[in-house]
């Protein structure tokens, strides 16, 4: 592994190494996951035509939390909670014009982007409420989106360049805001700077999640997420500061399900933007839960007790009848449904970092290093295959592993691997992907040239 070149861009780096003659390939985290999942993947989604392809119409759920992303950014940049939410908004439906969302052919579409606009919305306004909040509770916010590099391989003919960008960089306050004394803030304050200017807080990388539920699998998933090492030996490569681990903040968007059954209509189960009225009496009242456990009771099996919504209580959209961001207000207030619970401090989960030893940071980066250069090698040897060998060269390089097709959803690139009986031709259904990472950006504008 080379070390970052002190004082170096990565354009500087780049056209350096490309004077001396070297070929440049560039991955990130995402990438090398996508490979540990499906080679095949990973061949179609950065390496077709030397760039790799993108369904043109979105998938919901993780354009959703791309957009989402955009609004905790602007809140941890300092910009108000109305103009983060509605950059983010605004960007959402301008690439639903561009492109549509990938959905199934009776569902209306216009309903599904402001369904998932108002979820972007409502969780921009919940960051701001509750997660960035209880964040400075202990933190200090460093950085916000920082662009990071390292070489991750180098000899006489290649150089493996990985990227990464956090979506934060934390240190731990000396004295965290609970246990400061009020009148005395100031000197708090004062002593969390000193602190700082010696590096006494210990650094965290911070990583928000959008998530459809939380389970435990989702909790173990920290314990080997690749996250915690790429992106934390980035910085500290940078910074020559220890990174104790990942800060992770998960956001549930809700499980998408047919409502009612057989209509066509899917909606996504998060009370931020569906809930239940009751517009029977002189003024409407609204729940956000249709179901509830009571703790404080339990039945002869010792469970809590289960209740229910009873008769004249309705499902909403939330858009439909007021603003989402009063909406959350109210949720917020606790007067909405208070008997089932903290409607927002169920719609995040902040899991304690789990740090990460040197060995498994070593073995992560050897496995890595072999698994990058070996891709490395077959993309330069699909580049100059003949087309006739293409297909066969693919399945000794990125052979397809079948269990990824279906499960946790299908595939965006079955129809490739797979075929449909209502698409002639499956390459119509594709785009060529955009750079998610400005040194893949300095490349792709290199073949253009």
């Amino acid at each position: 592994m080379t070390p970052l070149p002190a004082g170096a861009s990565l354009a500087e780096f780049i056209a350096e190494k490309q004077a001396q003659g070297k070929r440049i390939f560039i991955t990130s985290r995402s990438v090398a996951i996508n490979h540990q999942r499906c080679p095949r993947r990973r061949y179609y989604s950065t390496l077709y035509e030397g760039r790799g392809i993108v369904k043109t119409r979105m998938y919901a759920p993780m354009a959703t939390g791309i957009y989402a992303h955009v609004g905790f950014a602007g809140l941890l940049e300092g910009s108000t909670v109305e103009s983060s939410a509605g950059r983010a908004c605004d960007m959402y439906m301008a690439e639903c014009s561009a492109r549509g969302l990938e959905l199934d052919k009776r569902e209306d579409q216009a309903f599904v982007i402001r369904e998932q606009c108002g979820i972007v919305e409502g969780l921009t306004h919940l960051a701001a409420l509750r997660a960035i909040p209880q964040l400075l509770e202990e933190y200090e916010i460093v950085d916000v989106e920082r662009e990071e590099w390292f070489v991750l391989y180098e000899d006489p003919r290649l150089v493996v360049i990985m990227e990464a960008r956090c979506d934060g960089l934390l240190q731990e306050r000396a004295i965290p805001k609970s246990m400061q004394v009020p009148g005395l803030e100031k000197l708090a304050d004062s002593l969390n700077q000193l602190a700082s200017d010696f590096q006494a807080g210990d650094i965290y990388i911070l990583s928000w999640k959008t998530t459809r539920t939380w389970d435990d699998r989702k909790l173990d998933d920290a314990k080997t997420n690749m996250q915690g090492l790429s992106e934390a030996y980035a910085v500290e490569l940078r910074t020559g500061q220890h990174i104790m681990g990942a800060k992770m903040v998960h956001f549930l968007t809700g499980r998408r399900s047919e409502s009612p059954k057989g209509s066509g209509r899917w909606i996504s189960g998060s009370p931020l933007v569906h809930a239940w009225m009751n517009a029977s009496g002189p003024t409407p009242q609204f729940a956000w839960s249709y179901y509830w456990t009571d703790p404080d009771q339990v039945n002869d099996w010792g469970k809590p007790v289960e209740h229910r919504l009873g008769k004249g209580w309705k499902s909403v959209f939330i858009p439909d009848i007021m603003p989402v961001p009063e909406w959350v207000e109210m949720l917020a207030s606790g007067t909405v449904q208070p008997e089932a619970g903290d409607a927002l401090g169920e719609q995040f989960v902040t899991p304690m970092p789990e740090p990460r030893s040197p060995q498994q940071r070593h073995n992560w980066l050897v496995q890595l290093e072999a698994q990058e250069v070996a891709v490395a090698e077959y993309a330069d040897q699909l580049a100059h295959a003949d087309p006739a060998q293409v297909d066969e060269l693919l399945n000794y390089m990125f052979p397809q592993y079948t269990h990824s097709c279906n499960y946790p959803g299908e595939c965006e690139f079955w129809h490739l691997c797979w075929g449909g009986e209502d698409v002639d031709n499956p390459i119509s259904l594709y785009q060529i992907r955009m750079p998610n990472h400005p040194g893949e950006g300095m490349l792709m504008i290199g073949e253009e040239d």
